[in-house]
């Protein structure tokens, strides 16, 4: 989700080849499909939770379970294209359809049959790529009272203050790095907020370090600080 636009210089190349390393060079073709997952109401399902790929010949239905109503239902990609307004529990439902066969493209086979979904009601959005810090991170000291700020979009659908995450990780290379949010911010009331964590702990100089948040669904997002540590 990161935006920044990069020259391609050594420094990059570096990071680049630490960031595959971080992330465990996971191959673009793989993915374990869950039957369960969680995303936040005017939300669609991503391309993240189900590739393209894994709908080609598929038709899909979903339910209402709360209601237990059949709420939509459609073909292949255009599952996309459907929005859940209301929060709540769902079902999606996936028929392959007649096709001929061909071994190097057929992957609905790897599509679960059903899919739980639950719509939450509170959500958080990260600008993660507008990130800043207080001061410059300097390599092998304890960078407490170092502050990472982070603008937020809270919403709620029923227009209820939200529990924000509390804690920030860190990865790179030795890094032992943590973020805590500032008690005052724990509580948010929907509408944009900047937040602040307070940062400790120490890092190698002449190494890379990313900052990684979770939104109410579990979800990570990663901010990438691009120069090198000194």
């Amino acid at each position: 989700m990161n935006k920044a636009i990069f020259s391609k210089n050594s420094s990059f190349i570096k990071f680049t080849t630490l960031v595959l390393f971080l992330l465990g060079f996971t191959s673009l073709e793989a993915q374990d499909l869950s039957t369960s997952y969680s995303i936040c109401y005017e939300e669609s399902i991503s391309k993240n939770i189900i590739r393209p790929k894994f709908l080609a010949n598929v038709s899909w239905v979903i339910n209402d379970l709360d209601n237990q109503i059949l709420l939509e239902q459609g073909e292949g990609v255009s599952l996309y294209d459907f929005v859940f307004i209301k929060p709540g529990n769902y079902q999606l439902d996936f028929i392959v359809l007649p096709h001929e066969e061909n071994p190097d493209e057929c992957n609905h086979s790897k599509l679960p049959s059903s899919i739980s979904l639950q719509v939450n009601s509170n959500c958080i959005e990260y600008a993660q790529d507008d990130c800043v810090l207080s001061q410059d991170l300097i390599g092998g000291s304890d960078i407490s009272g170092t502050v990472l700020s982070v603008p937020v979009v809270v919403r709620s659908f029923y227009n209820e203050s939200v529990e924000i995450p509390s804690f920030v990780n860190s990865a790179g290379i030795d890094a032992k790095v943590t973020g805590t949010l500032q008690e005052s911010q724990k509580f948010l009331s929907p509408g944009s907020h900047i937040i602040n964590f307070n940062l400790s702990g120490t890092f190698l100089s002449g190494t890379y370090i990313s900052f990684d948040f979770k939104d109410l669904n579990g979800e990570v997002f990663s901010y990438y600080h691009l120069p090198v540590i000194k």
